[in-house]
C-alpha cells in the first residue's frame, strides 16, 4: 500500500459526493491510497437520506462506487454506510424521528468492494 496518489484530494472528493448527490448527508473517515501505480482504493462512512429499504441503500452504495470510478478512477470503494427513513415513524413517546433501515431489518450496513 501506498499513500494517498497527488491527484485525488480527499477533500474534493468528499465534496463532489455532497454537492452532486442529494441522497448524501454526510461523508467522514474517508480514505484514499494508492494499492499500485493506477489502482487506487478508497474507504468512507457515508450517512444517507431518503432510503426507504435496506434493498434501496445497497442500490445507492453501488451506484455511489460507480460514480467514483467513473470521475476519480477509484477503483476500488468500501462503502459503510447509515440509512434513514424519508418519512417518520411514531416512537412510543408519541414523539417522531426518523427509522434507522438497518437498525429496523437488523442487518450489517456493509457494502463490500465492487470492481
Amino acid at each position: 500500500m501506498e499513500g494517498t496518489p497527488r491527484s485525488l484530494d480527499p477533500d474534493d472528493i468528499e465534496a463532489f459526493l455532497l454537492r452532486s448527490e442529494p441522497s448524501v448527508l454526510t461523508v467522514h473517515h474517508l480514505h484514499v491510497w494508492s494499492l499500485a501505480p493506477d489502482d487506487v482504493a478508497l474507504s468512507a462512512h457515508i450517512e444517507l437520506s431518503e432510503i426507504e429499504s435496506l434493498h434501496e441503500a445497497q442500490t445507492e452504495g453501488v451506484r455511489l462506487k460507480v460514480l467514483l470510478a467513473q470521475r476519480f478512477g477509484i477503483g476500488h470503494s468500501t462503502l459503510d454506510w447509515n440509512a434513514t427513513r424519508a418519512r417518520s415513524r411514531s416512537t412510543r413517546s408519541g414523539r417522531r424521528k426518523a427509522g434507522n433501515v438497518q437498525e429496523e431489518a437488523g442487518l450489517c450496513p456493509y457494502v463490500g468492494a465492487v470492481r
